[in-house]
């Protein structure tokens, strides 16, 4: 049996991230954010909460480069993305059953929508990462390759282009972080395990 060291801080990050992408889902789908009047408790409440949940995206693409980065190369496994459509295609049909059985009305297209998330963007996560998936051998190799001084500069170099700079122009098209882009940025997380 292999010494492997399993790293619980990943699995308590994974988790916190994900109760902080409910959360983003619960004050949009609810109307948090609109409704509460500018001001009062509840309004500074529901900003606060969306402030603090909003890096929960970026936190899963950190760990996607800190779990990819090996000294091997990475090996491509088309399965995997398969079995994550899979998973999105089973959890999209059971709620649209859901909705025939109660009685909620469903989009014409939702059918089309659930199975093929890919190309209709349903889930832009799903849409994302699928291109995350490709372009991670090329950013582990170069994170393993690079001699830690050009990896931070690189890393800050990038840090200070993708922020400020899309902050002040807005050129780099980087949806407020849901993006390819941005998720390719935050998959060099590989960097902090090789340091």
């Amino acid at each position: 049996m292999k010494n492997v060291r399993y790293n619980y801080g990943l699995d308590l990050l994974k988790i916190t991230a994900m109760f902080y992408v409910v959360i983003l889902h619960a004050l949009a789908r609810w109307g948090f954010l609109d409704d509460s009047i500018s001001g009062t408790p509840q309004y500074y409440l529901a900003w606060l909460m969306e402030a603090a949940a909003y890096c929960a995206v970026d936190c899963f693409a950190l760990i996607t480069g800190f779990v990819y980065y090996n000294e091997k190369p990475v090996t491509f496994k088309l399965s995997s993305l398969i079995l994550l459509w899979l998973q999105i295609v089973f959890y999209g049909t059971v709620n649209l059953l859901l909705k025939i059985l109660f009685g909620v009305p469903f989009v014409e297209n939702e059918v089309r929508l659930v199975l093929l998330p890919l190309i209709s963007n349903t889930y832009w996560y799903f849409t994302a990462y699928v291109g995350l998936y490709f372009f991670i051998p090329v950013i582990i190799c170069g994170v393993h390759n690079l001699d830690n001084q050009t990896l931070k500069i690189v890393v800050l170099f990038a840090f200070i282009l993708f922020t400020a700079g899309e902050t002040y122009t807005g050129n780099f098209r980087l949806e407020s972080g849901y993006s390819l882009v941005w998720l390719i940025i935050m998959c060099w997380g590989g960097k902090y395990k090789k340091a």
